[in-house]
């Protein structure tokens, strides 16, 4: 990924789109910000960053996109903006804040979303991997944004990563060695628009997996068992209500 003096429109200043401008500009882009609050509201957003190497443009859309080569979007920006639908009618690249971190990260990732207990696993995983001596990360919606690691990472590097549908609308390449869903139960059906919409977008976890990755599904939770008909990767099943001929229980 060629980012070197390159036009990057971060959408979105939390705690995403701090990480992504810092290492943006870490990387030589020129950095614009895009945020629908104003200036007064994102103040201390604002002291995070150096105001000499990016722009802000607070409190209205972006008029003229086609200025930028790439868009990065925080999780909490809807993707159907009309900005962003412009920016696609000219084919410029968006992306999603998780999806340039693995671009950037030389380590591996262990994906874990559920509509339930994601903190809770992506916390003990990580307890697991650090009382085992590995060199791990723990990132994604657990408040370590994932690409604020992404270029302390080596090959032996594994960053165990929380994501939700959010950021799981706007991957490309994404390809997690290790996904797992613990369940769906309907949510963020004000984003997500139907329950259809909200399964594919926590299926896209595993979109990218070939057969040496593996997925983990909840056997217990229909909807999250039936997807590993659409999966091309090892599925594990895992059951707290009977014993699986094949899985954990």
């Amino acid at each position: 990924l060629k980012i070197e003096n390159r036009n990057v429109l971060v959408a979105g200043l939390g705690t995403s789109g701090i990480a992504a401008a810092q290492v943006l500009s870490k990387l030589g882009a020129n950095i614009t910000i895009y945020d629908q609050k104003t200036e007064k509201e994102l103040a201390d957003s604002i002291d995070f960053l150096d105001l000499k190497k990016v722009q802000l443009r607070l409190g209205k859309e972006p008029e003229d996109v086609s200025a930028f080569d790439l868009i990065v979007l925080s999780p909490g920006i809807p993707t159907d903006l009309s900005f962003l639908q412009e920016a696609r009618s000219k084919n410029i690249p968006i992306i999603g804040e998780l999806e340039l971190a693995y671009q950037l990260s030389k380590g591996k990732f262990i994906a874990i979303t559920g509509t339930n207990g994601k903190t809770t696993t992506t916390a003990l995983v990580g307890e697991i991997f650090k009382n085992a001596g590995k060199e791990a990360f723990v990132v994604g919606n657990i408040g370590i944004a994932a690409v604020s690691k992404a270029l302390e990472t080596s090959r032996d590097t594994v960053l165990i990563t929380e994501v939700s549908s959010f950021q799981l609308e706007s991957i490309v390449d994404f390809q997690p060695k290790i996904a797992a869903i613990l369940n769906i139960t309907p949510d963020h059906l004000n984003r997500h628009k139907t329950m259809e919409n909200y399964i594919s977008a926590k299926a896209n976890i595993f979109r990218n997996q070939g057969k040496e990755d593996f997925l983990i599904l909840n056997a217990d939770n229909e909807l999250t068992s039936r997807l590993s008909q659409k999966s091309k990767a090892h599925v594990i099943f895992f059951s707290r209500q009977e014993e699986l001929e094949e899985g954990v229980f």
